[in-house]
């Protein structure tokens, strides 16, 4: 666990938890929470999700987080959606139960008791744009791009 007075990044422990794909950072009273899946576009992933709930866990009990910035890793991808090779491999019944952590983080984002940016520092696509949307307020990158594909079809 690498810690620095306040700060949890890379493969930190949270509670005896460690995390691997999620960086949490908390420092004077903002918490940054970043997707750090950088090779695979920040895509969210099995164990992404479970790892974002358990920082929203963090950020909510702390009391030290006045506000929370969401934000990616790598430059070129704020959040790609979900990972699409990790759920091909998936039966219908794993990508039913990757749906409802993913659903209940997006809900969960949405009532933080803490304002939220989304800090789009490049790339959001499908889920990815989805976990946008329920920030208090979004920050883009000079060029952000963001699409979902089901907003298109109806």
């Amino acid at each position: 666990m690498a810690a620095v007075e306040g700060t949890l990044t890379g493969a930190c422990g949270v509670d005896g938890r460690g995390f691997e794909q999620v960086e949490l950072i908390t420092e004077g009273g903002l918490a940054t929470v970043r997707l750090n899946r950088p090779e695979r576009y920040n895509a969210l992933g099995a164990r992404m999700v479970e790892e974002l709930g358990e920082a929203l866990d963090e950020v909510e009990t702390s009391g030290e987080a006045r506000v929370m910035i969401l934000t990616g890793t790598g430059g070129r991808a704020f959040c790609s959606g979900v990972d699409r090779k990790e759920r091909a491999a998936m039966d219908a019944d794993e990508r039913w139960a990757h749906n409802r952590p993913l659903n209940a983080f997006a809900g969960r984002l949405a009532r933080l008791q803490v304002p939220t940016i989304a800090a789009m520092n490049g790339l959001a696509f499908g889920g990815g744009s989805r976990s946008r949307l329920p920030a208090t307020s979004v920050s883009p990158s000079k060029e952000p791009r963001s699409r979902c594909p089901r907003w298109a079809s109806g």
